[in-house]
């Protein structure tokens, strides 16, 4: 077995509390304040936020394919927020 460096550590540790604690933290607490149906669609977008991220970080960019499956990602997450034509109606939004 490879002797154990600061990197796997850290990646470890990384992994741990941003990932899944902040992370799941947040879900959580926004579900508390929110009905799931605003929510949950957003957590579709985490594939978005890491090609993005690896875009900014590491120089990694998309490729035609994936910057399309983005876009339509997100247009998939915009359409399924839309407020319903009753709510749009009761707010004074245009149909």
């Amino acid at each position: 077995m490879a002797a154990l460096s600061w990197r796997p550590l850290a990646a470890t540790a990384y992994t741990v509390v941003l990932a899944s604690l902040v992370g799941y933290g947040i879900f959580n607490t926004l579900l508390s304040r929110n009905p799931s149906s605003a929510v949950v669609p957003w957590a579709l977008l985490a594939p978005v936020v890491a090609m993005v991220g690896a875009w900014a970080v590491h120089g990694d960019a998309p490729n035609l394919a994936e910057s399309t499956g983005g876009a339509m990602l997100l247009a998939g997450v915009l359409v399924a927020t839309r407020p319903s034509k009753r709510m749009r109606k009761g707010l004074g939004l245009p149909s």
